[in-house]
């Protein structure tokens, strides 16, 4: 009876070791064997056809799949992708095609690299070839023809929105830049107009002079900028008193024109001699001091002061005829 109870102990143990010991394990029990299959063996020319090659019970070996040696004229692969079957041990790839061309179409033997456990060389086992009917007629129409036919394809429209809004920036920003200059140009002609409309010639002279002094553009070393203004502004009030486009011309063509002007002779002379001391210093860049900027602004009021006589009524003879007593002398 004991014997008997121990037997049963030991059957039972070796039982259990067994259960757990095949536990971990995750392989099938079936033999080593490669197979290709495919979804379809009637096709039409362009129909996608599912290829598929299985390894089953490899173990432990080590299996690789590729390279498919084919007439690519004839089959066309679209893709491919790795497949994982119940057990570990089994592994397989499939491969979408299309086939080409018309009548019985061979699909080659696809090989298989099997690297035994434990070896280094592999062996290469193909399958068999698979051959596949492939026909140019419309599934079910029951007569042999071409495809119909088929309508042209509508292609959206493609808009190029990025180049087409930046034209439209682009635009928008040439009207905006025109309205300002025209505005500007508007502006401009209001203020010259309303100048010599509302105010005599001496005045608005008087009232620059003023204004470049409050500037005090010498003091900052900005000697050019200041004799510009001084010769426009002197240049401006003898035209607008007397209508000569003195600003319109070099000093040298009023220097030719002097008898244009009816100022005395030593007048005429001191002006024209301030116009060429002043381009030398904005066109040969001379460099006054501040003194000499502050004595020709005080000759500045002096010829507008001088010669103001020469074009109001209230002076003019007077002084046209004090310029004749001075021309006799």
């Amino acid at each position: 009876m004991k014997f008997r109870l121990r037997y049963v102990i030991i059957l039972i143990l070796i039982t259990i070791c067994t259960s757990f010991s095949g536990c971990g394990r995750d392989y099938s029990s079936q033999p080593f064997f490669i197979e290709a299959s495919v979804d379809t063996v009637n096709a039409t020319i362009g129909d996608v056809i599912n290829f598929q090659v299985w390894a089953k019970g490899s173990g432990q070996r080590r299996v690789s799949f590729g390279p498919w040696e084919i007439d690519s004229s004839l089959i066309q692969i679209r893709s491919q992708k790795q497949l994982s079957g119940e057990y570990r041990d089994e592994t397989g790839i499939q491969i979408e095609i299309a086939l080409w061309d018309t009548g019985l179409v061979k699909l080659p033997a696809f090989p298989v690299s099997v690297t035994p456990a434990g070896e280094e060389q592999s062996v290469t086992l193909k399958t068999d070839p698979i051959f596949i009917m492939v026909k140019s007629l419309i599934p079910g129409s029951g007569q042999a023809g071409l495809r119909p036919i088929k309508g042209p394809v509508a292609i959206p429209i493609i808009m190029p929105w990025k180049a087409l809004i930046f034209i439209i920036l682009l635009l928008g920003l040439v009207i905006v830049a025109v309205l300002i200059w025209r505005q500007r140009i508007n502006n401009q002609s209001d203020m010259i107009q309303a100048e010599i409309s509302t105010e005599p010639a001496d005045l608005i002279a008087s009232g620059k002079i003023e204004q470049l002094k409050q500037k005090k553009l010498w003091e900052k070393g900005f000697y050019k900028e200041f004799y510009f203004e001084l010769t426009f502004l002197l240049r401006e009030y003898v035209e607008n008193s007397l209508y000569i486009k003195t600003l319109e011309m070099t000093t040298e063509e009023i220097r030719i024109n002097q008898d244009l002007l009816p100022f005395r002779n030593d007048i005429t002379v001191k002006w024209l001699d301030f116009l060429k001391r002043a381009d030398l210093i904005k066109f040969a860049r001379q460099i006054p001091t501040g003194k000499i900027c502050l004595s020709d602004l005080k000759s500045a009021e002096e010829f507008i002061t001088d010669t103001v006589g020469y074009w109001k009524p209230a002076t003019a003879h007077e002084n046209s005829d004090s310029k004749f007593e001075s021309t006799m002398s």
